[in-house]
């Protein structure tokens, strides 16, 4: 696929240009334009895939999530692991900013010079390491987060087919690592939230059964 100049959603033009990376201006000026891309779909005929405005969507809401988690909930909640060898909120925290840092800006860089990429291995990489504090592992998050959100919002839906190779996985298109980023964000943070559910499942007594999908440590099971 031979390259091109990096196309504009139009949602570009809610982004570029801002005096700051505040990521509060950012998601609103994103999401509003995303909701009208959305809205305007069937009758101006599908301006851009559906896959754009759903990726914006959740990369410029999972800040928020956390920043509510880091600021609402007790640290011991946050840093409570659900059994050894699992995460706790705080570590899928971290690993989001790692990955925020040192992944996806990465890749989407990558493919749009055109060039490959290596595989990640979020253990040999560390990805639980860094901050203690939530707030200051929140505050890096919204920074990396609210440059990606530009980075995404300047993509058109050519864009998408846009191909790398991945040193695992072969040859990938753009809208496919999209997909996966905004799924990581998704997984990371119910991953996050199970972790704290650990304590109010075990104390819920008879109603413990109503949880069995979401329980670490299920009784009758080894520590």
């Amino acid at each position: 696929m031979g390259k091109r100049a990096l196309g504009s959603t139009g949602i570009e033009a809610g982004v570029i240009g801002l005096g700051s990376w505040q990521l509060g201006n950012t998601v609103a000026r994103v999401a509003h334009r995303a909701a009208g891309l959305i809205a305007g779909i069937n009758e101006q005929g599908a301006q851009m895939d559906d896959l754009l405005p759903h990726v914006l969507a959740i990369l410029s809401t999972t800040p928020q999530r956390w920043n509510t988690l880091a600021h609402a909930v007790p640290s011991d909640l946050l840093d409570r692991k659900p059994k050894r060898g699992e995460w706790s909120a705080l570590d899928c925290l971290r690993h989001l900013v790692t990955t925020e840092r040192e992944v996806f800006p990465v890749r989407l860089a990558a493919f749009r010079a055109g060039r490959d990429f290596a595989a990640y291995d979020p253990d040999a990489a560390g990805a639980v390491e860094g901050a203690d504090d939530p707030d200051e592992l929140v505050a890096e998050f919204e920074t990396l987060r609210g440059r990606s959100l530009q980075d995404v919002a300047a993509l058109s839906p050519d864009d998408l087919r846009r191909t790398a190779r991945h040193a695992e996985l072969g040859q990938v298109t753009l809208g496919e690592m999209l997909s996966e980023w905004a799924g990581h964000d998704l997984m990371h943070t119910v991953q996050g939230e199970r972790a704290m559910m650990q304590p109010f499942i075990a104390g819920s007594g008879p109603w413990r059964s109503y949880f069995t999908d979401h329980d670490a440590q299920p009784p009758g099971s080894e520590v």
